[in-house]
């Protein structure tokens, strides 16, 4: 409705095609992968993997896009890095009892969920030149159309 009101030129330059389907792509599979891993884990937890996407988010934007990494914020997320591993309590390091009472691939769906929002935020960074309302635009099309998709496969219709 916005891009309507304000009278937006949704066509997107070339130039931008890959990142904004990469974007649209990674954050229906973030939505997914969120919402199923808060429904098989405790939502603390699994809102711990997602918050982790800030720190997964520097290290993609230093290696993806080539910004400088200081020792400091090297050393913090590390750290923050150990925390998560206390918080999946990985069946390896942990022993099989602490996956117990969680489906123990829902950890995996957390971290994906945390390393696809970094990804998502990487290509909303190389999206800057584009108006926010544009890509917001083709994000809720990209969602509602593959969220219907999904229903009518994977949950058997309407």
């Amino acid at each position: 409705m916005l891009a309507l009101y304000w009278r937006m030129d949704l066509v997107v330059p070339r130039e931008f095609h890959w990142d904004l389907t990469w974007r649209c792509i990674y954050g229906f599979v973030t939505c997914a992968t969120l919402f199923w891993t808060i429904k098989e884990m405790t939502l603390a937890d699994a809102h711990v993997l997602a918050f982790t996407s800030p720190v997964l988010t520097f290290f993609l934007g230093a290696w993806l896009l080539g910004e400088a990494i200081a020792s400091v914020d090297l050393g913090c997320a590390l750290v923050s890095l150990v925390g998560v591993v206390c918080v999946c309590q990985p069946a390896f390091l942990f022993g099989s009892a602490a996956q117990a009472a969680t489906n123990p691939y829902a950890p995996w769906g957390g971290i994906m969920s945390a390393v696809l929002i970094a990804l998502t935020y990487v290509h909303l960074h190389k999206l800057a030149a584009l108006h926010y309302v544009v890509v917001t635009h083709y994000f809720l099309l990209t969602s509602a159309a593959a969220a219907g998709l999904w229903v009518i496969v994977m949950e058997g219709g309407v």
